[in-house]
């Protein structure tokens, strides 16, 4: 059975009948994003590039028409996402997960942090190429397994972090505050060590302006909690006028 939802994946989903979090899939053997509408639960797939519109467009169409799968295509603004439809005992709620979710920091911030890594590995990417960026991608690799984060063993798991939509992405991983703080500040050293100073701050900054105005003042708020001595992401002056 085919259904189609045309949303915003690069911004919290604000379509009430949507919600994503993240499960226990038993079939995999792992923690995957899943999706719930009109009462159905759907597993994700795969997320594509815009850019590959059509390929997305065609891939759907086979899972739904040829092999009768009941599928979901999400679009966006950056990305399109399949997900899959799955039964109940499929899947086990966080709740229910092998490890202690109950200090986990919020998807909130998780998705903010994540869309600061994003932005500097995007920063890499476009002034020193692909060759650099497939470095700081290692180099993210080697600080989540030195610092022994949950979940870190795959290199994958990085890869999809540093590409996927943050909204989906914040799903994938069950991390506590201190996690995030290891690794914004492991990033922006990381990023120091490719820039040489931190001109990169105003632009990685603006990678914010993808979340609502309260989020952004949480996350930045919470930044300062984290770095007092204004040594590390130093914020930038905030524009009230545009809040």
């Amino acid at each position: 059975m085919r259904q189609e939802l045309q949303v915003t994946v690069s911004s919290p989903v604000c379509k009430p009948d949507i919600k994503i979090a993240s499960a226990w899939d038993t079939t995999r053997n792992k923690r995957v994003p899943i999706l719930r509408h009109q009462d159905q639960t759907f597993r994700l797939l795969n997320v594509f590039p815009k850019s590959q519109s059509k390929e997305v467009s065609f891939i759907w169409w086979n899972l739904t028409d040829n092999l009768g799968k009941t599928c979901l295509l999400l679009k966006g603004s950056k990305s399109h996402s399949i997900w899959e439809k799955v039964r109940l005992d499929e899947i086990i709620d966080d709740a229910s997960l092998p490890w202690n979710t109950a200090d986990a920091a919020s998807s909130n911030l998780v998705r903010a942090a994540l869309l600061l890594l994003q932005a500097v590995y995007a920063e890499v990417d476009y002034f020193f190429g692909t060759r650099h960026a497939e470095l700081f991608e290692k180099d993210v690799v080697r600080v989540l397994q030195r610092e022994n984060f949950p979940q870190s063993d795959a290199r994958d798991l990085v890869r999809q972090l540093l590409k996927v939509d943050p909204l989906i992405a914040a799903h994938l991983v069950v991390w506590q505050e201190h996690h995030l703080s290891i690794l914004l500040q492991k990033v922006y050293e990381l990023a120091l060590e490719f820039f040489s100073n931190d001109t990169f701050m105003a632009r990685v900054f603006s990678a914010l302006e993808d979340l609502p105005v309260p989020e952004q003042i949480a996350f930045t708020d919470w930044l300062v909690e984290q770095f007092p001595d204004d040594k590390v992401w130093k914020l930038p002056q905030r524009d009230i006028s545009k809040l």
